[in-house]
């Protein structure tokens, strides 16, 4: 039986065209909320399901240079606008869509590394391409 399983080394992350700079590591959460509705004269609600949303995270080196791209998303974060956000679990398999960067977070550490972290939740439909 062959392995079906995708190794993350070549993944990456971009904005727009332009690849962001020391990424190791992405994460994208989709998720439904189902919806209560209740009635009278029954014991149990009837749950329906919600709108899907999607979220998640993205952090490695911090580098922040205007070429980069963390610079320009640090910018979408203060600005209040959308990016459109490329998260690529290899050459050409993807997650799409347009987000607002929700939080940039840096570690300094002492005896490591700086690190960032880029929070962000989807406005709008999530695109995954399977080429």
């Amino acid at each position: 039986m062959s392995t079906k399983a995708v190794c993350g080394e070549n993944g990456s992350v971009t904005v727009a065209t332009n690849e962001v700079a020391e990424i190791s590591n992405f994460e994208i959460n989709i998720s439904r909320t189902p919806v209560d509705v209740p009635k009278y004269g029954t014991t149990r609600d009837k749950l329906l399901c919600g709108p899907y949303e999607w979220d998640g995270s993205f952090s490695g080196n911090w580098y922040m240079t205007t070429v980069n791209q963390q610079k320009a998303l640090q910018d979408a974060l203060t600005g209040g606008t959308t990016v459109t956000l490329f998260g690529y679990v290899d050459a050409t398999k993807c997650y799409t869509g347009s987000v607002y960067i929700t939080a940039v977070n840096v570690s300094v550490p002492y005896d490591g590394l700086v690190s960032v972290t880029f929070n962000f939740v989807g406005t709008g439909d999530l695109t995954t391409t399977l080429a």
